[in-house]
């Protein structure tokens, strides 16, 4: 995993294709929740909303600051989790004003 990981961060910074190396790792993201890692899950969530946040990909910020928060209820860290998907609505209540 940790491999093919940097080789596509080499892509993406070689290509520029930020937007697909940041659903790269969200989809890394994902798998670590599901085999239940959460501490991994929300590294790489984390990893690809600072890159959405730079693309200003608003749809994919919801998606990461719900996958943390999802990441933080599994680990009964609920008054985090409770932030992150408050940031996730928020997000959302901003993007239908856009």
């Amino acid at each position: 995993l940790s491999e093919g990981l940097l080789v596509r961060e080499q892509i993406a910074r070689t290509n520029k294709d930020s937007t697909n190396y940041a659903a790269s790792l969200q989809n890394i993201g994902v798998y670590f929740k599901k085999v239940g890692q959460y501490d991994s899950a929300s590294f790489f969530h984390l990893k690809a909303l600072r890159i959405n946040e730079k693309l200003e990909n608003y749809s994919k910020m919801i998606y990461n600051y719900q996958g943390v928060g999802a990441a933080k209820m599994h680990q009964d860290s609920f008054m985090v989790a409770k932030r992150f998907f408050d940031l996730a609505e928020d997000m959302y209540d901003l993007m239908s004003y856009l």
